[in-house]
């Protein structure tokens, strides 16, 4: 389920050019807390790994930067998608916005105008999407001398798509405890294909934003929809929606 939430203020919104990490915190609060506290401290499991299972748009709306400054500038107005496959997320979040008067982004106090449903019916195992913020994946690998970096894979590279049908299949099973559907998801760019580079809390992360045609499972096609392409998506990364 995919939610596009229209939010205005008094004042134009200004930000940090790099704001996932205040945007995090405003959809972390439009929680209930018990469920705020489940997802940030325990997740949905499979194996090893933990997932949150929700992701979230780049703010979307017009916008000016200052490099000089490090600030972003919109209007009193923008839009925000979130999406999650847990209904229990997705209530959670509508029955927040749109009933608490006190919500906060970043330091800024903002009025939710609407909230608007989207449940994208996949009938086909071919779809054409378009990034609402950036895929990234990547592996955490070990120098000679024993410390650690980060490699980015990038669209085209084998590791890329690899990593992406690993993490949509344990999505899956994390969400219905069953094995996932067999068959691959193949993903190739239409057009240009944009890198971004996002600092998050410290760290740089990479991630590549376009328009791509994605052939696969429906079901792990839904997936990818609701839960994101790629890792970090909690963290604002991975949001795709439907051409």
């Amino acid at each position: 389920m995919q939610l596009d939430i229209s939010i205005s203020s008094a004042n134009k919104f200004t930000f940090p050019i790099h704001y996932n990490h205040i945007v995090q915190g405003f959809v972390y609060s439009c929680f209930h807390k018990a469920l705020s506290n489940f997802i940030h401290n325990n997740g949905f499991v499979f194996g090893s790994r933990t997932f949150k299972l929700f992701v979230f748009s780049r703010l979307i709306g017009e916008y000016q930067i200052d490099k000089s400054k490090g600030i972003i500038t919109f209007g009193k107005k923008l839009n925000l998608m979130i999406a999650s496959p847990i209904d229990e997320i997705c209530h959670s979040l509508c029955n927040n916005l749109l009933n608490e008067p006190h919500l906060l982004l970043g330091t800024q106090q903002v009025i939710i105008n609407k909230v608007d449903i989207q449940n994208p019916l996949i009938d086909s195992e071919k779809i054409k999407i378009m990034t609402r913020s950036p895929i990234t994946v990547y592996s955490t690998l070990i120098r000679p001398n024993g410390k650690k970096y980060t490699c980015y894979f990038q669209p085209g590279e084998k590791d890329f798509i690899n990593q992406i049908n690993a993490n949509l299949q344990k999505k899956f099973m994390a969400i219905h405890k069953r094995e996932a559907p067999s068959g691959k998801i193949n993903l190739s760019p239409l057009g240009y294909v944009k890198m971004n580079i996002i600092k998050y809390k410290g760290f740089i992360i990479k991630g590549y934003s376009g328009k791509f045609f994605m052939r696969g499972p429906t079901e792990l096609l839904k997936i990818a929809l609701d839960a994101g392409l790629g890792a970090k998506n909690s963290q604002g990364f991975g949001f795709i929606t439907l051409l």
